[in-house]
């Protein structure tokens, strides 16, 4: 069955289609992630981490209803098109964030892919009833689901890597612009669909669309369930993935301020070896002593004999340096 599916036209361009359009969403989710923490600054970085799959999901919430609206009221395969090719200029916006290194062009760019995202949802699933056999549905949305995973897993791992100091800004750009015109190529052939209600009107109000879909929702008590079930699920994997994300900058931070803080004491102890003629472990109880009788922390005591004897405050080691 599934090796049937993968070679039908009428499955495998949206089976490629969603691996490529979620392998995107992540990768560039977490190379933001990971540039706000080795590349801009670990200032705030957890917030500001959390703040990137927020800026994600959002659109979700009061876009998923126009979705499934506009899918039903149109080609399915049509509209999947236009939104990829969308999905284009949204990665042009990411691009000129990796070459410019701007957070704000970033979060712009996670924010139309959520857009796209929360558009194209109805859509992946919706078209399968139009293309797929009764018995063959299943086989089908478990490869979707199997895709959307593969997917994350390695828009994560691609995410890590692009910040790494042997890629250049111009392959990540290269790299994101291949896959956006691969995704908009797959789209293009998927199948045509029939309209499956002409008669639909599209609300112009987001939130009156998705109040529409509570409430369809809470009147069928199996349907409810379900669409908890699901929503609890992808919440709390993305705000896991987050909130680890986000403790690994704290621990960054720990990691970095210990080593320079390492390195000032021992700048500091140096100095009392030399000047007291003493061995490192007297240097050391006599710095312990002096921080603990003029309440100042060790770490400010050896900054302020380093200045002293250097005439300037003690730079950080070179593997903290920018550049």
């Amino acid at each position: 069955m599934f090796r049937t599916l993968m070679t039908s036209r009428r499955f495998a361009p949206l089976f490629w289609c969603q691996f490529l359009s979620a392998f995107n969403d992540n990768f560039i989710r977490n190379m933001l992630a990971m540039l706000i923490l080795f590349r801009f600054g670990a200032e705030n970085a957890s917030l500001k981490i959390l703040l990137a799959t927020i800026v994600f999901i959002l659109p979700a919430i009061p876009l998923s209803a126009l979705g499934g609206e506009i899918a039903d009221s149109h080609d399915k395969a049509l509209i999947g098109r236009r939104l990829k090719f969308a999905e284009i200029f949204v990665q042009m916006v990411a691009a000129a964030g990796v070459v410019f290194a701007s957070s704000a062009l970033l979060y712009a760019a996670l924010f139309g892919l959520g857009i796209i995202a929360a558009l194209f949802g109805p859509i992946k699933f919706g078209i399968l009833p139009d293309h797929l056999k009764p018995d063959e549905l299943v086989s089908g949305n478990a490869l979707v689901e199997g895709a959307t995973f593969a997917a994350i897993i390695c828009g994560l791992a691609f995410g890590g890597l692009a910040v790494g100091h042997s890629r250049s800004a111009a392959s990540v750009v290269v790299q994101l612009m291949v896959v956006a015109i691969a995704c908009y190529a797959t789209a293009r052939y998927i199948p045509p669909t029939a309209v499956g209600a002409p008669g639909l009107k599209i609300h112009k109000n987001v939130f009156a669309s998705t109040s529409t879909v509570i409430r369809e929702l809470g009147a069928d008590h199996r349907q409810w369930v379900g669409a908890l079930g699901v929503s609890w699920f992808w919440t709390v994997g993305a705000l896991t993935l987050s909130l680890r994300m986000a403790s690994c900058a704290d621990q960054n931070d720990q990691l970095r301020s210990s080593i320079v803080s390492r390195a000032v004491i021992d700048q500091a102890l140096g100095v009392i070896m030399a000047t007291e003629r003493c061995p490192q472990d007297k240097a050391f109880a006599l710095l312990r002593s002096a921080s603990q009788n003029t309440n100042v922390k060790l770490r400010d005591l050896a900054a302020t004999i380093v200045t002293r004897v250097s005439g300037e405050p003690p730079r950080p080691t070179a593997p903290f340096e920018d550049g």
